[in-house]
């Protein structure tokens, strides 16, 4: 899981509350849960057309990566020092749950103004599964 400002996590798999905000929603609704679906899901269940359904579902999809782009690699550039004059790629390696950490892998590469690759790294994005759910950054330059 990607984490976002707010409250909410983007990721390319979907979107989703922040871990404390599920265990505060719990508690105060004595158990109940909810549900979150893209609007191209809910105008499938309410049985719209497809064109409609497949419009949406693209622009969710385009919206969904420029997003990304824009939230986690900025953070990932401020935390890596990176100037914002350098071209960034970001590739997403693993995600794993271990030792109560939430934790996502990538590996990001960075390109100088002449497109030269000059650093790579490998940058652990992982957050606390139980409360207060700190999070972390690390990175390993390779």
């Amino acid at each position: 899981m990607k984490r976002a400002t707010g409250g909410i996590n983007l990721i390319k798999r979907g979107l989703y509350p922040r871990f404390e905000l599920v265990d505060e929603f719990r508690r105060e609704t004595n158990g109940k849960s909810f549900h979150i679906l893209s609007l191209s899901k809910l105008l499938q269940i309410f049985n719209a057309s497809s064109a409609v359904i497949d419009s949406v579902a693209a622009t969710e999809n385009q919206l969904s990566s420029e997003l990304k782009v824009y939230d986690d690699w900025l953070e990932y550039r401020k935390y890596l020092n990176i100037p914002k004059e350098h071209r960034i790629t970001c590739d997403h390696k693993s995600w794993k749950q271990k030792h109560r950490l939430d934790t996502d892998t990538y590996l990001i590469k960075e390109y100088n103004l002449d497109n030269e690759l000059i650093n790579t790294y490998e940058l652990y994005d992982s957050t606390n599964m139980d409360p207060p759910f700190n999070r972390e950054l690390y990175a390993e330059k390779n």
